[in-house]
C-alpha cells in the first residue's frame, strides 16, 4: 500500500522506468517477483521520483480493528510508529 501511494504521485510513465520486467496479465507469480524487487528497489527511496525512503517507515497514527463475532475484539491504536524491515519481506501471494 505504501508503495503504491508513492507511486500515484509521480506520472505512469517515470512509475514504469522503476519496473525491472512486465508481467503477463494475470501471472500473480510474475507479480509477486517483480513486486518483491519493487520493494527492495525503493526502500532506501527515489528521490528523482520525489519518493521517500520506505524502511524504516514513519506512520504517525493508524487504528487495527477486528469485528469478530467470537467472545472478544481487538482495537490498537499505534502512534508515532516506526517500521524497519520492510526491504527483508517477501511477498507470498499477489
Amino acid at each position: 500500500i505504501l508503495i503504491i501511494s508513492q507511486l500515484s504521485v509521480i506520472s505512469a510513465e517515470k512509475a514504469s522506468s522503476l519496473l525491472h520486467f512486465k508481467c503477463p496479465y494475470g501471472n500473480s507469480d510474475c507479480l509477486v517477483k517483480m513486486y518483491d524487487l519493487l520493494i527492495k528497489d525503493l526502500s532506501d527511496g527515489k528521490p528523482e521520483y520525489n519518493i521517500p525512503p520506505l524502511d524504516p517507515v514513519y506512520i504517525k497514527k493508524f487504528n487495527i480493528r477486528t469485528n469478530f463475532l467470537g467472545p472478544f475484539n481487538v482495537h490498537v491504536v499505534y502512534e508515532n510508529a516506526k517500521f524497519s524491515g520492510v526491504k527483508n519481506t517477501t511477498t507470498k501471494k499477489f
